[in-house]
């Protein structure tokens, strides 16, 4: 039967093949039968009918044959180890099976086609695999047959053809061979199960003609990639050759032995691949050899596939009582096929001796041993079946990891009927059970646990301590102790020594040894090996998540209500922040606990029990983000109503949850003390009444502020207010009193832990908060903290750094430090850098300017060749204030100076007034349009004359100068230019130690001096008299009483 129009599916005859293979049995056939006759060989190749040929002396063979009656002739043939009863049909092209006969566990795709001859079939399907049909007397052939709604299964040509079939037409006068019953001695062989390997074929494109062992692909089927294994993805198609290397003659027989073993396994096949990597033959234990690749090389180019299964199942989530079933897959790596495209990339050599012949040269067909991504196809592969089992039996449970495969239910007629179907499904995929690895009853191993019908226990470990010598022994130790943690609930403070033991050396052979305090670690978990254990959970029973305030940190446990412990639950040893609070470790262990729930059961806590009070946990919800954001979108009831079990009352418990000396408020009453410290290694306090300085013995800034800090509470004890300039050291203060510390034995610990005793002994409470320096603001807090700073002499060495970062001029350094004008200006003075540009400096303007902000600016273009394309820096000035902006562009023309105005008043605001030159970017037709949009005056100068710019002029020396002294740095242009215009903005300050930012955006009333003056009229050369309103370098702004101007003095 096929999809050509033309093909009709006629019943026809069947007679016997031309040789052996083509034999059937008369009871497979359903019809009658009559005696043998014999053939030679000369006619078993031919017509097996044709009798005119002398048989004389030729051997005897038997040919078995049968007539066409009323019945349709049916056989009964062996697919893949399944019986199936089928009619022979000579007129169907390909063979056809109906989804009453298909296995439900065989894999089928949809194809795009039509049968022409049965009428109108829907939903027509192919195996996805090829597989094996054996005939009654052996024959044997190979097809990926069609699976449709038909009333009866139709074998087809596509088989019968290669089973050497014939059809026998007798001659007229009627004769034919003359046949009688005969046993069938061959029929117990054929019907043995077939044990063979998966086979696969390679993708076949649509257009192209397929054909694998002589089988066509019928016309209109959509051709797919057939093969069940997943290809790898390399991240290069360059051959690597790596060369077999010389091996002693007992490791070459025992290479040569094993290459045979795995070829008759056909886990191999011979290759002439330009692909090679080394094997290498070990000896087990056993005395039995193992062969491996090196695959290092190969496994650089391949594309990671990563983990399809980043954990094991949870055994304690088996429902108590169900009953189980736990199998072993027998060599799975070796069950599962390789792609045909990458066999030739894990090619390998058998050398010889002396090079007396050519090596001999192997491809693995099946997962190799050692290759980066072969556990993920492992898991890949066997998934596929196992999920035919989950779809048929929903409500069971299958557990898969890797090789090992748990069943279970809670009826034990399902689970039997479960693991019969299991064992017929994965012969198919050609994964096979290991029959002595099956275990059932009441006590089962899997993946390192021991679990009974109620309990779960962790299987037997042998801590021997004579081999704990160095950093990777106990490494390895520890690492199987926290695989553990979860089932024997030790807390992170009763293994505290024994993760010490970890620091120090990072080399892996460095040597270790056990503390006292360790070794009775060590016994403690040895102990709980024995006597503790999880419990199955119970289907009917709520979970719920318990914090117990253990010692250093919080512990979790998953339980539920009747003392059914399912899975402990810790943070990590090793915190990422030195400090954390109590409540911190809490919120962070909620959110652990709800993510790991969700993982196993798909839901949250039915209840979240903690140890506070109700009032203490209303104050939480209001005041602690960290709880805030662990429990916003819990839905369940958090309450303190800790389950009544004896397991929970063995853990030590803390006192140090909430803070209680810390308060979150100012205390009336209490005197302030300010701290601080310096660069110098001065550390200091001062209140109203008293103050203290003294040599800092640490180094760090940081430190010295803590010291500080630890200074005031050794000295009083009553309730206090500190004030610090140290955001850091406010923070150490409102966490340390509830965090739990880890002996490091490092400085900073110290400190703490020092801190730590002073804040848990006090009495009395303690408010500390953060006030930021050198803001120049009133009032009492930045008086008393600049009085701090006067009393540390490092203040000179503060201001000498500060130059050094920013080359600030010597009124910005009194200004912002408080320092003397003689020490500003020698700081200025000893700057190798500000040296060089010593001229004096000059007031600001030397040419009439606005008497107000934003009254007249002036604009020029600076050329800066260092900025590369961004050479042309815009520069403007507001004349009043100050206060100058700049933008690198990549040219002068209109677009650049439109671009740099719009940033300009971005931030500075609109001007009433600019004076430029005369370039012709600034007479343009664009910018009077923008300056007319934006009701702006434009002044030009002079041409030619810069005399007329001499603000600007002279601010673009001193942008320039200022680029020039902070070079030397890796920053952008933009980034340099920006730096230059915060030093000259906000830091530089002039002789009312005013700042050009503080006069362009703190407005103040000015007062005019009206001093009496005579003005010149310079047109009548009359004088006047007038009133001076302000005085200039060489200018002065007057009022006649008609109008106000500015005059040369």
């Amino acid at each position: 039967m096929g999809p050509h129009p033309a093909k009709k599916l006629p019943g026809g005859p069947l007679a016997g093949p031309s040789t052996r293979q083509g034999e059937f049995s008369s009871k497979q056939l359903n019809s009658k039968t009559s005696k043998i006759d014999t053939l030679g060989p000369k006619e078993a190749e031919g017509s097996p009918m044709d009798n005119s040929k002398n048989l004389k002396g030729s051997k005897k063979r038997i040919f078995w044959l049968t007539s066409i009656e009323d019945q349709r002739p049916k056989l009964k043939i062996l697919v893949d180890n399944i019986e199936i009863e089928g009619m022979v049909d000579t007129g169907a092209d390909v063979t056809i099976i109906s989804p009453k006969s298909w296995p439900i566990s065989w894999p089928l795709q949809g194809v795009d086609m039509q049968f022409q001859g049965v009428g109108t079939l829907s939903q027509i399907k192919q195996s996805i695999r090829w597989l094996k049909c054996i005939g009654p007397e052996g024959q044997v052939g190979k097809l990926r047959p069609y699976v449709a709604d038909i009333a009866i299964n139709l074998w087809g040509r596509d088989l019968l053809q290669q089973w050497k079939t014939q059809i026998n037409i007798p001659s007229v006068s009627g004769s034919s061979p003359e046949i009688h019953q005969t046993p069938n001695k061959n029929f117990k062989l054929v019907r043995e199960c077939y044990q063979g390997q998966i086979e696969t074929v390679q993708a076949v494109h649509k257009q192209d003609t397929a054909e694998a062992d002589n089988l066509v692909l019928p016309q209109g089927a959509t051709a797919v990639n057939t093969t069940t294994a997943l290809p790898l993805r390399w991240l290069t198609d360059q051959h690597i050759w790596i060369d077999q290397w010389s091996m002693t003659k007992e490791k070459l027989q025992a290479l040569e032995q094993l290459v045979q073993e795995q070829l008759e396994a056909q886990h191999i096949e011979e290759s002439t691949s330009p692909w090679n990597s080394p094997v290498f033959v070990i000896k087990k234990r056993s005395g039995k050899w193992r062969v491996l690749t090196d695959l290092r090389a190969i496994n650089k180019i391949i594309q990671p596939m990563g983990s399809m299964q980043p954990g094991i199942p949870l055994p304690s989530l088996l429902p108590k009582e169900w009953p189980i079933i736990v199998i072993d897959l027998k060599d799975c790596f070796f069950s599962v096929p390789l792609h045909e495209g990458d066999k030739e990339r894990f090619a390998f050599s058998v050398p010889t001796l002396n090079r007396g012949r050519p090596i001999k040269r192997y491809q693995w067909k099946v997962l190799p041993q050692g290759m980066l991504n072969s556990p993920t196809l492992c898991q890949y592969f066997v998934q596929q079946p196992l999920e035919i089992i989950r779809k048929k039996f929903p409500q069971s449970i299958v557990y898969h990891y890797m090789d090992d495969i748990l069943l279970s239910d809670s009826d034990i007629n399902i689970l039997e009927r479960m693991f019969d179907e299991v064992k017929k499904t994965l012969p198919c995929w050609g994964l096979r059970i290991a029959p002595e690895k099956i275990q059932r009853g009441d006590s089962i191993n899997y993946l390192g646990y021991k679990i009974s019908v109620q309990r779960i226990r962790p299987q037997k470990v042998q801590i021997k301590r004579n081999k704990l010598r160095t950093l990777n022994d106990f490494q390895k130790l520890l690492g199987d102790i926290n695989w553990l943690r979860p089932v024997i609930g030790l807390t992170t403070q009763e293994l505290s020594n024994l993760f010490q033991t970890l620091q120090g050396d990072k080399d892996l052979n460095s040597p270790r040894k056990l503390s006292a305090e360790a070794e009775k670690e060590l016994a403690l978990v040895e102990r709980k090996l024995q006597d503790t254990h999880l419990d199955r959970i119970d289907p009917k029973m709520a979970c719920i998540l318990v914090i117990l305030p253990s010692t250093h940190s919080p512990t979790g446990i998953l339980m539920q209500r009747e003392d059914y412990i399912l899975e402990w639950i810790f943070l990590a040893h090793k915190q990422s922040k030195k400090l954390k609070t109590y409540i911190e470790k809490v919120s962070e262990l909620i959110l652990k606990g709800k993510l790991r729930l969700r993982q196993l059961v798909g839901m949250d806590p039915a209840e979240i029990v903690v140890h506070f009070t109700n009032a203490e946990i209303n104050s939480l919800w209001v005041q602690n983000e960290h709880w805030q954001r662990a429990c916003s979108n819990f839905l369940g009831d958090i309450n303190n109503k800790y389950p009544k079990s004896k397991r929970l009352q063995f853990i030590k418990r803390t006192n140090w949850i909430l803070p209680r000396i810390i308060k979150g408020t100012p205390i009336s009453g209490a005197p302030t003390f300010y701290t601080d410290a310096s660069k110098s290694g001065k550390a200091g306090y001062k209140s109203e009444n008293v103050s203290k300085v003294t040599e800092s013995p640490y180094k760090s800034v940081q430190k010295s502020e803590l010291y500080a800090i630890l200074m005031v509470l050794s000295d009083f004890q009553e309730p206090l207010n500190i004030v610090t300039d140290s955001q850091y050291a406010e923070s150490v203060v409102l966490h340390i009193e509830t965090a739990e510390l880890i002996q490091d034995y490092s400085e900073l610990t110290s400190l703490f832990i020092q801190l730590q005793q002073k804040i848990r002994n006090r009495s009395y409470p303690l408010y500390i908060t953060h006030i930021r320096s050198h803001t120049g603001l009133p009032g009492p807090l930045a008086q008393g903290n600049n009085e701090i700073d006067q009393l540390l002499i490092g203040s000179v060495l503060d201001a000498s750094e500060f130059h050094k970062k920013h080359h600030v001029n010597s009124k910005g350094l009194k200004k912002e430090f408080s320092i003397t004008w003689q020490q500003a200006k020698e700081i200025v003075k000893q700057c190798p850098t500000c040296s060089l540009y010593n001229q004096t400096p000059l007031p600001t303007g030397t040419n009439p300017k606005g008497i107000q902000r934003n009254e007249i600016w002036q604009m020029d273009v600076l050329h800066f060749t260092e900025f590369g394309k961004l050479k042309y820096i815009h520069h403007t000035i507001d004349t009043y204030s100050g206060f100058q902006w700049a933008t690198a562009l990549a040219s002068e023309k209109a677009n650049s100076v439109i671009t740099h105005l719009l940033e300009v008043m971005a931030i500075m605001g609109i001007p009433i007034q600019i004076k430029t030159d005369n370039g012709p970017a600034y007479i343009s037709n664009k910018i009077k349009h923008f300056f007319d949009y934006y009701n702006i005056k434009h002044v030009t100068g002079i041409p030619h004359n810069p005399t007329g710019q001499a603000i600007v002029e002279r601010s673009n020396r001193s942008l320039k100068e200022m680029l020039n002294r902070q070079k030397g740095s890796t920053k952008t242009p933009r980034d340099r230019l920006h730096s230059a215009l915060l030093t000259l903005n906000f830091l530089n300050a002039d002789e009312q130690n005013s700042t050009a930012a503080e006069r362009h955006w703190i407005v103040e009333k000015t007062t005019e001096l009206n001093q009496p003056a005579y003005i010149k009229d310079i047109l009548t050369s009359e004088w006047k008299m007038g009133n001076v309103l302000r005085w200039g370098r060489g200018y002065a702004y007057v009022s006649t009483g008609e109008e106000k101007l500015w005059v040369p003095s």
